[in-house]
């Protein structure tokens, strides 16, 4: 495993790992979604909460991708992904021996014409020392400034409190990408995705791991 990986974490909140998928299983992948979309997508509880994160009626989600297809539990501990995961995780714990357990596990993809997410924490938690979740999202599609990509804070993940709705903040930066590409980023960290102004999806796979 690559102590850079853990060091860039440590200092600003991400790291990307390029190539992670192949094009073919990313196509594969975005099949399989699309199926599971169909199946499932009308017996999904749309939750319209101030902040409107939750509302499903805003994006085309999968929720539990592991009970959907073999294929998605290989990224579970994909090995590409997966050492950097545990040793970010295990950091402070009595002889790095803490368990690594999968909280969610989730497709997702925005909407043309939906308003951007505001920007948000996952942790739920701010000022911790040690990261207690970490997100891996997979770029199943080409992530582009118009379709959806995620923007997000760097450093954010050191911040002691959580953002304002409908806060803009100065460093904000849109995270592009070619599909297979990785993201590990600390929950803490402050992420949202970006509108939607095309025909296209930034299709993605989110693992939260803890």
């Amino acid at each position: 495993m690559d102590t850079n990986l853990i060091q860039n974490l440590r200092n600003d909140g991400y790291v990307i790992i390029p190539e992670a998928l192949s094009v073919e299983a990313c196509e594969g992948y975005v099949n399989h979604l699309e199926k599971a979309y169909d199946k499932y997508s009308a017996k999904y509880v749309s939750n319209k909460s101030a902040h409107n994160l939750n509302n499903v009626s805003n994006e085309k989600i999968v929720f539990n991708i592991h009970n959907k297809h073999n294929s998605f539990i290989d990224l579970i501990d994909h090995p590409k992904v997966f050492p950097t995961v545990r040793e970010l995780l295990t950091l402070g714990s009595y002889n790095k021996s803490a368990p690594v357990v999968l909280k969610q596990n989730t497709g997702r993809t925005p909407l043309k014409g939906i308003k951007a997410q505001q920007l948000h924490n996952d942790a739920r938690i701010t000022g911790c020392h040690f990261p207690i979740m970490a997100v891996v999202l997979w770029m199943l599609e080409d992530f582009t400034e118009e379709n959806g990509a995620t923007r997000f804070v760097p450093g954010s993940h050191k911040f002691l409190r959580y953002p304002n709705d409908n806060e803009k903040h100065p460093d904000e930066e849109v995270l592009t990408g070619k599909k297979g590409t990785a993201v590990i980023f600390d929950a803490q960290l402050w992420h949202a995705s970006n509108e939607n102004k095309t025909n296209f999806f930034s299709l993605w796979l989110k693992d939260g791991t803890k």
